[in-house]
C-alpha cells in the first residue's frame, strides 16, 4: 500500500487513520504511523547491510548497530546497548509499561513490534504450516517457536545461571527467579511467589481451571508440562 494513497480524516485540531482510527495531533506523526504500520515501503536502505525500513529515523538508529560502542547502560540491571530506543524498551522489562494497544482486543505490549506480530492473530488465515506435525498458525515467529519443540533448540540463556529456554518470554519469566521479591499473592490462601504465571497455577488449586490448551485437538489441562507430554505423544510421530 502506497502511503499517498491512505486518506487521513481532519478532526479540527486532530488526525484520524482511515485505517485503523488512531488519532494524532500533527500530520508528520501521522505519516510516520502509515508508513511502519500500514505500508510495506521501505525506501531507506542502509548502506552497511542489506536492513530497508520505511522511515530515515529508522535507519538512522539501525546505523548504530554498526558501530562497537554501547553508549547506552541500563540504571536497574548491565544491559548496554547503541541505539537510545533499545535502552526505552529494554526498561520495560523493569517497569511493565506497555504503551502499544491493540484496537480490536485488550491486548498491550511493550514493543511495537509484539503489536505488529500480535495483529496477525485476529486474522483467521494460516498460511503457515509446521513440516513435522500437523501444526499451523498465522504468524511467522510462532511456526519458529513450535519448530523448536522438534528440534529442541533453546537460544535464550540467563546471564546470571545456565538455564536456557526456547521462547523469550520462558527467559523473562525465569529472570524473576533471580529476585528475592514476591509480589504476587493469592486473594484465597496465604500462598505468595515471584511470578504471574506461578500465583495463575496456584489459582487452579482453589478454581480447577484447565488453562493449557493444544493448538491442535480439543485436550486441556492445568501444567504446561502436561501439554507438552500430550503433544509429543498425540501429535508428533
Amino acid at each position: 500500500m502506497n502511503s499517498s494513497e491512505v486518506k487521513t480524516k481532519n478532526l479540527g485540531k486532530e488526525l484520524k487513520c482511515s485505517i485503523c482510527s488512531h488519532v494524532f495531533t500533527t500530520s508528520g506523526s501521522l505519516k510516520v504511523h502509515i508508513m511502519r504500520v500500514h505500508s510495506k515501503e521501505k525506501p531507506f536502505k542502509c548502506s552497511i547491510c542489506s536492513y530497508k525500513y520505511s522511515t530515515s529515523s529508522d535507519l538512522k538508529q539501525h546505523i548504530k548497530i554498526h558501530s562497537a560502542e554501547k553508549q547506552y547502560e541500563c540504571s536497574v540491571c548491565d544491559y548496554k546497548c547503541i541505539p537510545l530506543d533499545s535502552l526505552k524498551k529494554h526498561l520495560r522489562t523493569h517497569t511493565n509499561e506497555k504503551p502499544y494497544k491493540c484496537y480490536i482486543c485488550s491486548y498491550k505490549s511493550s514493543a511495537s513490534d509484539g503489536l505488529k506480530r500480535h495483529m496477525k492473530v485476529h486474522s483467521d488465515e494460516k498460511q503457515h504450516e509446521c513440516s513435522v506435525c500437523d501444526y499451523q498458525c498465522n504468524r511467522l515467529d510462532s511456526l519458529k517457536k513450535h519448530l523448536r519443540i522438534h528440534t529442541n533448540e533453546k537460544p535464550y540463556k540467563c546471564y546470571i545461571c545456565s538455564y536456557k529456554c526456547s521462547a523469550s518470554y520462558s527467559l523473562k519469566r525465569h529472570m524473576k527467579t533471580h529476585s528475592e521479591e514476591k509480589q504476587y499473592k493469592c486473594s484465597v490462601c496465604d500462598y505468595k511467589c515471584k511470578r504471574l504465571d506461578g500465583l495463575k497455577k496456584h489459582l487452579q488449586i482453589h478454581t480447577n481451571e484447565k488453562l493449557y490448551k493444544c493448538p491442535v485437538c480439543d485436550y486441556r489441562c492445568n501444567q504446561s508440562s502436561n501439554l507438552k507430554v500430550h503433544y509429543k505423544k498425540i501429535h508428533i510421530t
